[in-house]
């Protein structure tokens, strides 16, 4: 990756609630904010970060500085962190433009990354994916390619890895099916592939399916059953060990009325708690369930219980239609919010839950303030959290599809937010830390294609994000894919 000359931004963003400058939707800001902030380009995509002063430096670091933000409440804590390129950037074929970083995924400690490709130019190029580790410095490919086993454009619209980056899940919408392979002596090999009960459609586009950590766990919903309906289905199923065969665990949950539209599966590392979104109910407000699952060694036979009330954010409107964006690795914290919400400003909140061993009785009690964006921001498009730990920094990526910066229209924006307090405690503030944007105007893809490992890994956390909308030699549509460092301290 290539690091390019250092230059002054017009904005701060959610600092004080303006977003990146210029915009006919947007404000500028005066000159003594501007120099608290530096944006650095790597090969045409920005990465903001805080600083406490005017400097000249054009190292990739950046690092030392103060002042985050918190979202529409405006408090701030200090933040001392900055987004460094690691490894080098990759890129799509320019020749057919093949959208490549479609959807992308990261491992526990972010030494394998899985990237697949769009729909190419006239379609004769069907999408693929490919996983890549890290060699030295670069990232390599690490398996053979994976190609579509069915005719289609929708393979590899949605892609989830487990921690060890040896399981893939990929979603092929066309197809309705979730398709699962195992990394076994170099060579991927088919461990089965999931469906939707008769009736339902969608299953493996974006968010319609969610793996455990060691990838023996699949959950999967639509909100398209009966299609006629839209009631929402989600199951859950357990990889039996062997062959190709898949089992369910509990029932499956439908939704109980039409229009109640249950879909966006979240599920837990240990496969044991479920996050549901019924976005239609409440006059199309929406809420949240959170559930777990009754046996503690995940044999077949249990029961999905709820835990704690609903969740429902206050302030509401109808058609908000709220989902759960993203849930930590012990489901212990969820992100609950919607893109749709006061002229798709967007907002979101992180909830905890008051006990550690996740057995009803507790309550979901929001950590911080609620994150806000600007009219036409589409703030909370994606969600990736860290795993909240005691004694652990925690973080929260958050996309803004349709963000502009200077000057630049619906280029899209992805945050990180780092929580001041040790977790479990709910009084803390979150603190911008590093913003990433995307390079192509009328774009935005990049807020939507990203991935943040869980774990604290050798001091560091590490976030991949693709931007189908890459130009490559005035090419559009190439694709490109990064992976940046966000220091935990």
């Amino acid at each position: 990756m290539v690091l390019s000359t250092t230059t002054k931004t017009s904005s701060i963003d959610s600092l004080t609630n303006q977003d990146q400058g210029g915009g006919p939707k947007k404000a500028g800001l005066p000159k003594h904010l501007r120099d608290a902030w530096t944006a650095i380009a790597f090969g045409g995509r920005t990465v903001q970060f805080t600083m406490a002063h005017t400097s000249s430096s054009s190292e990739s670091s950046g690092s030392s500085g103060s002042s985050g933000s918190s979202g529409s409440s405006g408090s701030s804590g200090s933040s001392g962190t900055s987004l460094t390129s690691f490894g080098n950037s990759l890129t799509g074929n320019a020749n057919i433009n093949e959208r490549f970083g479609r959807s992308v995924a990261i491992n526990n400690n972010g030494s394998k990354i899985a990237v697949s490709t769009g729909p190419t130019g006239g379609n004769s190029n069907s999408p693929y994916v490919n996983l890549y580790e890290v060699s030295g410095s670069d990232w390599v490919q690490a398996a053979p390619t994976i190609g579509s086993p069915n005719a289609g454009n929708t393979f590899g619209g949605f892609l989830q890895l487990n921690n060890n980056g040896d399981v893939i899940a990929i979603g092929d919408q066309d197809q309705d099916t979730v398709y699962v392979y195992k990394l076994v002596g170099g060579s991927w090999s088919s461990i089965g592939s999931l469906q939707g009960p008769a009736g339902s459609d969608n299953i493996g586009m974006p968010n319609t399916f969610s793996i455990n950590s060691d990838g023996t766990i699949i959950a999967i919903g639509t909100s398209s059953y009966p299609s006629s309906q839209q009631k929402g289905v989600v199951q859950v199923y357990k990889y039996s060990g062997g062959g190709t065969t898949w089992n369910q665990l509990g029932p499956t949950i439908e939704g109980t009325v039409a229009n109640e539209v249950l879909h966006v599966p979240k599920i837990s590392g240990n496969g044991q708690i479920l996050a549901l979104s019924f976005s239609g109910r409440n006059g199309n407000k929406g809420e949240v369930e959170i559930r777990r699952y009754s046996n503690d060694d995940m044999s077949s036979g249990g029961t999905w219980d709820i835990i704690g009330s609903a969740i429902v954010p206050a302030g509401l409107s109808a058609h908000d239609r709220i989902t759960c964006s993203a849930i930590d690795q012990d489901g212990r914290v969820v992100a609950v919010g919607t893109p749709n919400q006061n002229n798709f400003t967007g907002f979101l909140n992180i909830y905890a839950y008051s006990k550690s061993d996740m057995t009803a009785g507790g309550t979901w009690e929001q950590l911080g303030a609620t994150f806000t964006g600007e009219a036409g921001d589409f703030l909370g498009s994606a969600v990736k959290l860290s795993k909240f730990s005691p004694g652990d920094p925690t973080f929260v990526a958050i996309g803004s599809s349709g963000a502009d910066n200077n000057g630049a229209n619906n280029v899209g924006k992805i945050e990180i937010y780092k929580y001041s307090s040790n977790f479990p405690n709910t009084g803390g503030t979150w603190s911008q830390v590093g913003i990433v944007y995307g390079a192509v105007a009328d774009g935005g893809q990049l807020a939507r294609g990203f991935d943040l490992t869980p774990y604290n890994t050798n001091d560091s956390y590490r976030l991949i994000v693709g931007d189908t909308d890459h130009v490559v030699d005035s090419k559009d549509r190439v694709g490109k894919v990064d992976v940046y460092t966000i220091p935990s301290s």
